[in-house]
């Protein structure tokens, strides 16, 4: 399940250029995990996947690890559909990270956010192959090329 929050700002008196939370409505709403791993052939999944890999600076993608979409997993093997006629994800992505200034988000709080972004995008990377273990003779590793890329 996901939160859409709808945040009222107030300008308090004095406060010059600065705002301040005045009220917020939550709407609860489900989070698909099938749009994440099997999105309809001509959608996306999560902008913010895209939005990332496009707008983040070079000292961000080699901290987050960070590849072009055409070499992540969660995009070659669910979908076609890298880019949205009209739609900017760069300036999208400025937008988010203007968000998280407005909302006054910590530096950390920041850089733990787009750690699980990019984790997600990682996971996807991982392969496995049938492997005896236990007793019944089932089990899995992962390949050496997943490890390979996740190294």
């Amino acid at each position: 399940f996901g939160k859409w929050m709808v945040v009222r700002f107030l300008r308090p008196p004095g406060a010059g250029q600065g705002l301040a939370i005045g009220g917020c409505h939550i709407t609860n709403y489900l989070l698909e995990r099938s749009r994440l791993v099997s999105p309809a052939p001509d959608e996306r999944t999560y902008h913010v996947f895209y939005q990332l890999l496009a707008g983040a600076d070079e000292a961000m993608q080699a901290e987050l690890r960070l590849r072009p979409p055409s070499d992540c997993a969660l995009f070659t093997r669910t979908t076609s559909c890298l880019a949205v006629p009209g739609m900017d994800d760069s300036a999208e992505w400025e937008d988010v990270v203007r968000s998280f200034g407005v909302l006054g988000f910590e530096e950390e709080s920041v850089t733990s956010v787009l750690r699980c972004v990019s984790g997600v995008l990682q996971l996807a990377d991982i392969d496995f192959e049938h492997a005896a273990a236990g007793s019944d003779g089932s089990g899995a590793v992962v390949t050496a090329g997943a490890r390979q890329r996740l190294e």
